[in-house]
């Protein structure tokens, strides 16, 4: 097993399974003045009731890493976040700042997805600031910059149909 792997299993063995078996025991446990079998008490069923939150709170952190492992582990992925990340930063600033950020960045930018990216962002920023002739330079050379007979899915040959024989 991966030493990642190791740390969040053993997370989530000292955060949830722990205080659920603890929670487990206390279930077989009867309560003074009830009759077994009956609902138990209100207070533990509110501590029930706050170990699910925890092991949601658990499992939305468990997602949350293996999402960012899996985005760390190629650099297109990530510099495309990463362009995406910048834009939501700016956008408190306006336009401007995003248009000298991005031009900037397109210049040093070596990985041809990534430069695609700052200029879609571009595209926006210059469209947001009405500058709508430097917006279809941006657009142009997104539509010139796409070599012959590449594409996504659609441009992938329709798998073989399997035969009825």
């Amino acid at each position: 097993m991966k030493p990642m792997h190791l740390v969040l299993l053993s997370l989530f063995v000292v955060t949830v399974a722990s205080p659920w078996s603890f929670a487990q025991e206390r279930a077989q446990t009867p309560v003074p003045g009830r009759e077994p079998g009956a609902p138990g008490a209100p207070e533990f069923q509110g501590q029930i009731r706050g170990e699910l939150v925890r092991f949601d709170l658990m499992r939305g952190y468990i997602d949350l890493v293996e999402r960012f492992s899996r985005l760390s582990r190629d650099p297109t992925t990530a510099g495309v976040a990463a362009v995406i990340a910048a834009g939501d930063l700016l956008k408190a600033q306006g336009p401007d700042a995003g248009v000298e950020y991005f031009t900037k960045a397109l210049e040093t930018a070596k990985n041809e997805a990534v430069r695609r990216a700052i200029r879609i962002q571009l595209v926006e920023l210059y469209k947001q600031s009405g500058q709508h002739d430097k917006a279809l330079e941006h657009l142009t050379d997104l539509i010139n910059g796409a070599p012959a007979g590449a594409g996504g899915a659609e441009a992938q040959p329709p798998p073989p149909r399997p035969s009825g024989r």
